[in-house]
């Protein structure tokens, strides 16, 4: 039996709670053979993943391929190195496997790999159409604004959002009020 198809692979420039940049590859037993196109992967509170396809993304792409490689790579070495007769090529295999295993753990939790600079998670932003409360979190998960700041900030576009939602309703009873007299006067 051949497993086959594709799935998301290399997550990196993440902003947590928001969005992260993954790349699809095909695939054959889960192992990503080739890229077809690098994607947003929008964060949604009701477990329902948004993707909206982006401009290819390198680092993703050879994160997908490297992430794989180094788990394969460790579980061959180690395997090896359990099998082995010979304690040289035993203990050669082990630091094989124990070096494919920090590489795999490096892409996964150096900051520079794992999470979007400021600059990158505000164009990701862009794409992604995030709202003014999706940049407030922005600006103050990179340091650009105090949590003070983003709470006056909040309040005060809250109570713009009122101020349009009243206009709105006050529009809209306007043009009722209208068409109940422009009804009246035509009957």
């Amino acid at each position: 039996m051949i497993v086959y198809g594709s799935g998301l692979y290399g997550k990196t420039d993440e902003v947590p709670g928001l969005f992260y940049v993954a790349t699809t590859f095909g695939h054959v037993w889960f192992l990503p053979l080739f890229p077809l196109v690098s994607c947003l992967v929008i964060d949604r509170r009701d477990y329902v993943r948004q993707v909206i396809p982006i401009r290819f993304s390198c680092k993703s792409m050879l994160l997908g391929w490297g992430r794989t490689g180094t788990m394969v790579t460790a579980v061959v070495a180690g395997l090896t190195a359990l099998e082995s007769r010979d304690p040289a090529t035993g203990m050669m295999a082990a630091c094989i496997c124990a070096a494919a295993l920090l590489a795999f753990f490096a892409t996964k939790l150096l900051h520079g790999i794992r999470f979007a600079t400021y600059e990158r998670a505000s164009a990701l932003a862009d794409l992604a159409g995030v709202d003014a409360t999706g940049r407030i979190f922005i600006a103050v998960r990179y340091g650009r604004m105090s949590t003070g700041e983003a709470r006056e900030m909040l309040a005060r576009a809250e109570a713009e959002g009122l101020h349009e939602t009243e206009r709105y309703v006050a529009a809209r009873t306007a043009e009722t009020e209208a068409r109940s007299l422009e009804k009246g006067r035509v009957g």
